[in-house]
């Protein structure tokens, strides 16, 4: 399956806090591996979990396979993991458009959107300030 999406930086101050239609928390825990693709296990408030396998194709294209996996093998193969990343997820609806804003435990905070189409048009909310989609550093895997 492929994944669109793209990043941004926020400014916290202009968030709208107020608008926020879900929160969770996230744990991710890679896997070593020396090949193209990431593989992580991920834990969404300790009671979903799954492993992802993605491998970028470009800057805003993924492919990314997810597998629904159990608390004992999320366990278990955390135990390899050599990172591991916290945040909570926020999600607010803006202009028909879901928004995921993610606050990492580090202090930095991304907004990500995911598109149907690598050219769609779609309105930035005013408490977007920079894209950050081509920075390899904003890339969970490079927190």
């Amino acid at each position: 399956m492929f994944e669109i999406e793209k990043k941004f930086l926020i400014n916290q101050d202009l968030f709208p806090h107020d608008q926020v239609i879900d929160t969770i928390k996230i744990e991710k825990k890679y896997l070593p591996n020396k090949r193209e693709w990431v593989i992580r296990v991920r834990s969404i408030d300790a009671k979903t979990y799954f492993l992802t396998m993605k491998k970028k194709v470009n800057n805003v294209k993924n492919i990314e396979i997810e597998i629904p996996i159990d608390k004992n093998t999320y366990d278990n193969l955390s135990y390899l993991s050599n990172k591991s990343i916290y945040k909570t997820r926020k999600t607010i609806s803006y202009d028909d458009n879901i928004w995921e804003v993610d606050f990492f435990d580090n202090g930095i905070i991304l907004a990500e959107i995911e598109l149907t189409d690598e050219n769609q048009i779609f309105k930035i909310p005013d408490w977007i300030t920079e894209e950050v989609t081509d920075n390899m550093k904003y890339r969970n895997v490079n927190m």
